[in-house]
């Protein structure tokens, strides 16, 4: 029996983590199982690129591997749908749970997913300022399962034993504006007395 966890956190421009990203090896001989996890689908590996992208991803493979009872897009991603009028529960991707049909644990479930949000703002004229900001990302799911069961033209459908499933969500979202601002305000002289110096056009 082996079992290695291993765990990084960086802070390295221009990369950071704001949670450990994690790795699970485990290795059974004496029932001839095995894992590997590179994060897992409820707990992705997340990455922040440039103080401006976050990157997570899953990939976990054997003929052990844990399996949830159903996975749909990142909490990201389904925010990132409702702000486009999506209603994220139609468009979920779900990773098949184990039952009496499944394999144990044998097979991959591979994710990926990237989400970036920016604003900036540029000087027009006197008061006036260009507003502009955005939300944008993607994701991809898939899993590749055995199911004794899983044959052409069964159900579920499969070829010699594998079923596979998978996803894809993308969203972008943008606003543009311009902002009048006021003009600055002149800071009064320390030998005035009186309440405060005028607004100036």
């Amino acid at each position: 029996l082996f079992e290695l966890n291993a765990s990084a956190i960086v802070n390295k421009s221009p990369i950071t983590t704001a949670s450990p990203i994690t790795m699970h090896i485990g290795l059974d001989g004496m029932n001839n199982t095995w894992c590997f996890e590179l994060g897992t689908p409820l707990q992705p590996n997340t990455v922040r690129l440039f103080q401006s992208f976050d990157v997570w991803e899953y990939l976990t493979f054997g003929n052990a591997i844990t399996l949830p009872s159903q996975v749909g897009f990142q909490s990201t991603t389904q925010a990132g749908l409702e702000a486009v009028g999506l209603t994220p529960s139609e468009y979920l991707v779900y990773i098949p749970a184990p039952h009496s049909s499944v394999s144990k644990g044998q097979g991959m479930l591979f994710g990926i997913g990237v989400s970036a949000v920016g604003a900036w703002d540029w000087h027009l004229w006197k008061r006036a300022w260009l507003k502009l900001s955005y939300s944008a990302g993607f994701e991809v799911d898939m899993s590749l399962l055995k199911y004794p069961t899983a044959q052409c033209g069964a159900s579920p459908f499969g070829l010699n034993g594998w079923y596979a499933q998978g996803g894809v969500a993308a969203w972008f979202t943008g606003e543009v504006g311009v902002d009048i601002r006021p003009s600055a305000k002149p800071a009064c002289g320390t030998e005035l007395t009186f309440d405060c110096c005028p607004w100036c056009c």
